[in-house]
């Protein structure tokens, strides 16, 4: 059949945001600790699945590498009793509905799998992605995917640009191991946004939407 490819919105969508400085002083946060942004998600069974693991994590993290901070990044229409786990949390501060700005504050994200690691990619940051369904939801979909990885930055690349913690592989040890060589590795770090760096530059070069239609024919 005839499609019609007309980029990803996000290019277009990703909007201005206060520069890292501002932003950090205005949560009360310091500008010089390390900081890592979590996004577990913008449905209500992504953040009970995930956010616990991840506040677990971040714990861990904390430990090893002291003075760590944390940003989360919440959808509005999310319940508050959902990130009940955060109060007990040290260093961490929760902004809703301005996911650009939390990107552009941090050193490391962890980011639920899906659409927000194209958004995690575009400002070039350095990620670990995260996943977890229902045990039932994985033994009936696993067998039907024939891809390798799970994330969007790691398909479109065409190689694992980042990690993927999906499912038993999903646990507050690996996250932290995964954060913390991160934050201490920064020839690893760079390696990394290097990657994206390609990925990114190929997507913008199709420049605004109304000129990145392009016909294809399918079969």
């Amino acid at each position: 059949m005839a499609v019609e490819f007309v980029g990803h919105p996000l290019i277009d969508l990703v909007r201005r945001h206060m520069p890292r400085e501002p932003f950090l002083l205005g949560l009360g946060l310091q500008l010089g600790a390390p900081t890592v942004a979590l996004l577990p998600g913008s449905r209500t069974s992504e953040v009970r699945r995930l956010l616990p693991t991840l506040v677990q994590a971040a714990r861990q993290v904390s430990g090893e590498v002291p003075g760590t901070q944390f940003v989360v990044a919440r959808a509005p229409h999310l319940d508050d009793r959902l990130f009940a786990p955060l109060r007990d949390l040290p260093g961490a501060a929760m902004v809703t509905g301005d996911t650009d700005a939390v990107l552009a504050s941090a050193d490391v994200v962890v980011t639920a799998s899906g659409t927000a690691t194209v958004q995690t990619a575009l400002p070039r940051q350095a990620m670990v992605v995260v996943y977890r369904v229902s045990g039932l939801e994985y033994r009936i979909g696993r067998p039907l995917v024939r891809v390798d990885t799970f994330a969007m930055v790691n398909l479109i690349a065409g190689e694992r640009l980042v990690p993927e913690l999906i499912q038993e592989g999903f646990t507050a040890d690996a996250v932290t191991a995964e954060v913390v060589s991160m934050l201490t590795d920064p020839v690893r770090t760079a390696r990394i946004r290097q990657g994206l760096a390609r990925c990114v530059s190929v997507w913008e070069a199709l420049g605004p939407a109304a000129a990145r239609r392009q016909s294809f024919s399918t079969r």
